[in-house]
């Protein structure tokens, strides 16, 4: 058995016992600054800023750092990353910066520092398509995780509203069941009357608040939405000014249980601070059909789905 000290009284400091109490003992990532950007030359760059590799070198970039971008012709996502290849040369080697086609969180040899979401059409890059990475500085990124703290929701849902006057008399609304067959589960359960004389529907509100920076990525629904006509869960997302936003992965239908996930496009709408945002539950059904809901989990900006 072998213990090794770094550093005892009188020990030397080589690059490499330095390099290993950084990976150590801190995560790898931009630490300070590193943001993604645009210059008043309408470039995409990184600014000023320090951070930490996989292979424990810290850099620092002292101006602000031009990453080579290409406006695609069609809508693609990249990420952009920060790439070292420690080697035993004289000076080192230096930090690369490139873009990847992709949403991904981590990367081989290196570090991201944030995310492109272009449009396509060869539009110049914008500010509003990028988002960068969450800063590893301790005490921002405590605060940042409290912030983008994901939201479990239970029912019966406490931010849902269901106007009762509005619903026709065939709908069912059942805001709080409790099933142990399979599972012990708590769900909410919309059912239509056999009797109806079609498809009916009903309309469930969700309320959020913007609380500083946070808006929403996504939300999951553990559902049970048959796959028949006339028949799914659509899910609506307004911004802060009440405009409709586009999204991935609605309507729902599924096989039994199962949770399906709903992405909120990230590159428009309006979430400014300490302002309501809603969700809308559509519940489509026809006649003789049921769908019900368990858990709802909702994620924050900035990660990638």
């Amino acid at each position: 058995m072998v213990q090794l000290r770094y550093w005892d009284y009188t020990s030397p400091v080589p690059s490499r016992d330095d390099n290993f109490i950084n990976r150590a003992l801190n995560d790898y990532g931009p630490y300070r600054g590193l943001d993604l950007s645009v210059n008043g030359s309408g470039l995409l760059i990184a600014t000023t800023g320090a951070g930490l590799q996989p292979d424990g070198v810290v850099w620092e970039e002292t101006d602000d750092v031009v990453i080579s971008f290409i406006p695609p012709g069609a809508a693609t996502n990249y990420t952009v990353v920060a790439l070292h290849d420690d080697q035993q040369r004289i000076g080192g080697v230096p930090v690369e910066y490139e873009y990847q086609s992709g949403l991904f969180t981590t990367i081989t040899d290196g570090v991201v520092l944030g995310w492109i979401y272009h449009p396509g059409g060869g539009a110049p890059i914008a500010t509003s398509m990028l988002q960068s990475a969450p800063k590893l500085l301790p005490s921002v990124r405590a605060l940042e995780l409290v912030d983008l703290n994901r939201i479990e929701l239970i029912p019966e849902y406490p931010r849902s509203y269901v106007d009762l006057s509005t619903i026709d008399p065939n709908i069912t609304f059942e805001p709080k069941l409790f099933a142990t067959a399979t599972e012990f589960l708590i769900y909410q359960k919309v059912s239509n009357s056999p009797a109806a004389p079609g498809p009916l529907s009903l309309t469930q509100h969700f309320q959020f608040y913007v609380d500083e920076a946070p808006r929403p990525v996504s939300f999951s629904f553990y559902c049970d939405v048959p796959n028949v006509p006339s028949t799914d869960l659509t899910v609506q997302i307004y911004d802060t000014d009440k405009v409709l936003l586009p999204v991935t992965g609605s309507p729902i239908n599924t096989s039994g249980w199962e949770t399906k996930t709903v992405v909120v496009d990230r590159t428009g709408g309006t979430f400014n601070s300490n302002k309501p945002y809603t969700m809308r539950l559509v519940f489509n059904l026809e006649k003789g059909q049921e769908i019900s809901i368990g858990r709802i989990k909702a994620v924050f900006w900035p990660y990638p789905a």
